[in-house]
């Protein structure tokens, strides 16, 4: 019995089906770039440690900066958001129940996130006990760079390796080029924009993939339509 249980392939990572492929880009998007507010949030707020805003008019146009961010987050969140819903809405009438494509790969997901945050909060204890808060921002982004790696394996998206990778090298070039409160802002900054960017593909992709599988749905839809019976 036991090696029935281990054996068991629903306890092990199994591969999303093709139908879940644009609603998994969706969703993954959508924390992107809530990931890439926070993290071009972080980076931008420290540009005052190093250009003091010693005017009016260097106010205003870090003012205008954060106006900018604000409204592409915006942008950026509610096409992300109306993609997802969308998607969801296509796996509903494919007959595909939201809660399994969660349930297949739950237990490594959460795995994953665990250890992310433990390497986090790792980094936050040996930034102050060792006084480099300078490199705190960079520790953090380090490890959830490399969170992306096992991410990109258990849902099949090569996308996520390739972000991965990216944070790390940014990281890595940050702590080599600048010092101080740079370092927050360029490791802020980059890492933000990896995650925007890795955002808008993946939206693009998953359009592609959607306008591929939406045809076949679609007349599936109809031929169940048609063959229920009607009521005189």
């Amino acid at each position: 019995m036991s090696s029935q249980t281990m054996s068991d392939p629903a306890s092990a990572p199994r591969a999303p089906t093709p139908l879940a492929a644009p609603w998994l880009h969706g969703a993954g998007a959508t924390i992107l770039i809530a990931m890439g507010f926070f993290w071009l949030g972080w980076g931008y707020g420290y540009v005052p440690k190093l250009w003091p805003i010693a005017s009016t008019q260097t106010g205003l146009g870090f003012g205008l900066g954060w106006m900018v961010v604000y409204a592409a987050t915006i942008v950026l969140l509610v096409t992300a958001i109306r993609a997802w819903r969308k998607d969801h809405a296509r796996l509903r009438i494919a007959a595909v129940p939201g809660a399994e494509l969660w349930r297949r790969n739950s237990q490594s997901f959460r795995r994953i996130t665990m250890f992310e945050g433990i390497g986090c909060g790792l980094v936050v204890v040996l930034a102050l006990t060792l006084h480099r808060p300078d490199l705190m921002a960079a520790g953090i982004s380090l490890v959830v760079g490399l969170h992306f790696l096992p991410l990109g394996r258990l849902f099949r998206m090569p996308i996520y390796y390739g972000a991965g990778a990216a944070v790390v090298v940014g990281d890595l070039l940050c702590v080599a080029l600048f010092s101080g409160p740079a370092v927050t802002v360029a490791v802020g900054i980059a890492t933000g924009a990896i995650f925007w960017i890795t955002a808008i593909r993946m939206l693009l992709h998953r359009q592609g993939l959607a306008r591929e599988l939406g045809s076949g749905i679609d007349e599936a839809a109809q031929v169940s339509f048609r063959a229920a019976p009607r009521k005189e």
